[in-house]
């Protein structure tokens, strides 16, 4: 029987994550699979190890948590030796961070290309240094020119040196994997485009959904939704990670332009981390006197943040750029209304079902939401079809794999 190290392991439990561990968990409840799935995590992943344990799809001995040495970059003497001794025939990992040095055939995933696209939004050098150490910086640069020689000296944004080496790495990394796994179309091209890789190379594996979880929800779910979080308001939501590109700062931006607008009891509702946030946009809030017309909430179970969707008035984003973007998908099921920034990859998985505004119009933006609170956008939501789901996704994913086995 063929073995695969599956990575799970990631920084934070995000769309990523989710991503990971749903793939899994379908890949490892198949029947008569010709492949045994070996699966590498940290320890912050335990409770879903557990999971899987205890529902009898994976055996003990099959999960190997490592934590050695995972700052950004990705290499362990302790991952090699478990390829090593396990006679593991390929590793695929569910982020583009591996270990290039690994023997064996190389299958990782680019959810994105975000730190390529928009190099404004990511890490210059001394702030990737601020965050991860100068040694961090020079291991990484040397794993970039180890695997990259290629003369990239003709690219205009090369002029921080932690866009040249980040780029570096991408370009070694696309050589070094057997294939790319992504999840929409729109990144593949990128891919091919920006990386200069066949687009033959490059798989689409899309994010997938539970619809026995992400569905509407009934009256009685509703309310008690609302008295178990003390809801007598309507809202918006904000749901995820505030990176730059995904620009919550205009969010902000077109609340602070209605807050005289809007009654006391509409806000914006943000599932996500409050002290992060607070970090960063903090002083915008309080000097803006937002902090009433903001709520937040942390940690949510699928089954409660569904009903968070099928609560709100809409979701709201206002990405530049996505991979997939995995809370519209959400949203839409729950028969909730998306406005979104009219960007390729929303385009191509949903179609005319979201309130599209231009990527810079926040007085569009603000006009979609003022309608949201009035219950007069018009229901799109109820035009999408769902062809998305983790089990076919899966089923995808284990014909990529097996196709590369074949070609060992």
């Amino acid at each position: 029987m063929m073995q695969i190290a599956f990575d799970l392991r990631v920084r934070n439990k995000t769309g990523i994550y989710r991503f990971g561990s749903n793939l899994i968990k379908c890949l490892l409840e198949k029947d008569c699979s010709p492949i045994k799935y070996k699966i590498i995590f940290s320890s912050g992943q335990i409770d879903l190890m557990d999971s899987l344990i205890k529902s009898k799809i994976l055996h003990e001995k099959d999960a190997y948590c490592i934590d050695e040495r995972y700052l950004f970059i990705r290499q362990s003497q302790e991952l090699n030796e478990f390829i090593s001794n396990n006679k593991i025939d390929l590793y695929f990992s569910i982020n583009y961070i591996v270990d290039l040095g690994i023997s064996v055939p190389i299958v990782a995933t680019i959810h994105d290309l975000v730190r390529l696209k928009f190099p404004d939004f990511s890490y210059s050098k001394n702030s990737f240094i601020d965050a991860f150490g100068s040694d961090e910086f020079e291991i990484f640069k040397q794993i970039s020119d180890d695997y990259c020689n290629e003369d990239i000296s003709f690219d205009t944004k090369l002029n921080d040196e932690f866009y040249k080496t980040f780029y570096k790495y991408n370009l070694g990394l696309v050589k070094k994997c057997r294939r790319i796994v992504t999840p929409s179309k729109t990144t593949k091209f990128d891919i091919s485009q920006m990386l200069n890789v066949e687009l033959s190379k490059i798989s689409v594996v899309s994010n997938g959904i539970d619809s026995n979880v992400f569905k509407v929800y009934d009256r009685n779910s509703i309310e008690d939704l609302k008295k178990l979080n003390g809801i007598d308001f309507s809202y918006c939501l904000y749901v995820g990670l505030t990176h730059p590109h995904k620009r919550f700062d205009m969010l902000l931006n077109a609340f602070i332009s209605l807050n005289d607008v809007l009654d006391d009891k509409d806000k914006l509702a943000v599932i996500g981390n409050k002290q992060e946030i607070y970090r960063v946009y903090g002083n915008k809030i309080v000097s803006n006197n937002l902090e009433n017309r903001i709520v937040f909430y942390e940690n949510l179970k699928d089954d409660e943040l569904s009903k968070f969707y099928s609560n709100a008035q809409a979701l709201c984003v206002c990405s530049l750029y996505e991979g997939f973007c995995l809370p519209v998908l959400e949203s839409l099921l729950c028969g909730t209304e998306v406005i979104a920034t009219e960007i390729a990859v929303l385009k191509e998985n949903f179609h005319n079902c979201i309130h599209y505004y231009e990527i810079n119009d926040i007085n569009e933006l603000c006009l979609l939401i003022k309608k949201a609170f009035n219950n007069s956008l018009e229901k799109k939501s109820k035009l999408f079809k769902n062809t998305f789901s983790w089990k076919d996704s899966a089923t995808n994913l284990e014909q990529i794999f097996l196709k590369e086995l074949s070609a060992n």
